[in-house]
């Protein structure tokens, strides 16, 4: 009888160790996804004094500035209904396609830059120039975390023994989001004034 008790004992421990690091690996993959939200949601919030700088100096009938605040619109309403790491592969794929709008507005906004030397002296454009390298920067840093983590957690509840738990507590492996399109990187043009 004792060593039933003990043995029994022993299996619940271990599976108590087993559920609380599955419990670990699922917050760290929720609050990944939540700093890659929030660095896109960063971005998206600089995207407004770029076009008001860049008017400044263009005017305001611009395709390429309503391109912009077009794409801008589409980012973040598409970001505000991203708020948890486990949703469907058509919400984060319209998600995805978003930011690279946005991404390809932004770099022919940039490249308009090239054509008005005044804008290219400013010093609030230089500035947000910075700021959204600075921001595609720690984006892909984001994503690579947030990468890893599901990784860890996909690789956690496949292991024996942890798997039956995780079947058992309904933790099935997820899917990456950043899997389905590559990220887009930010170009920033040189200009050459002679």
């Amino acid at each position: 009888m004792l060593r039933l008790s003990f043995a029994l004992f022993i299996a619940l421990t271990l599976g108590g160790c087993r559920f609380t690091s599955i419990q670990r690996y699922d917050r760290q993959s929720v609050i990944t996804w939540h700093e890659v939200i929030n660095q896109y949601q960063r971005r998206v919030d600089l995207i407004p004094e770029l076009i008001s700088v860049v008017k400044s100096y263009t005017g305001d009938d611009l395709p390429v500035l309503s391109a912009l605040k077009h794409a801008n619109d589409s980012a973040q309403k598409m970001t505000l209904k991203l708020s948890t790491p486990s949703q469907s592969r058509a919400l984060i794929a319209r998600w995805q396609q978003a930011q690279v709008d946005l991404s390809q507005a932004l770099n022919k906004t940039l490249a308009l830059s090239a054509h008005h030397s005044d804008l290219n002296t400013d010093k609030r454009f230089l500035n947000l120039l910075v700021q959204l390298e600075s921001r595609t920067n720690r984006i892909n840093t984001a994503r690579d975390r947030h990468t890893e983590a599901i990784k860890n957690y996909n690789l956690h509840v496949r292991n024996f023994p942890t798997v039956f738990l995780a079947r058992a507590m309904n933790h099935s492996p997820r899917l990456d989001q950043h899997a389905l399109a590559p990220v887009e990187t930010l170009y920033v043009y040189d200009i050459d004034f002679y």
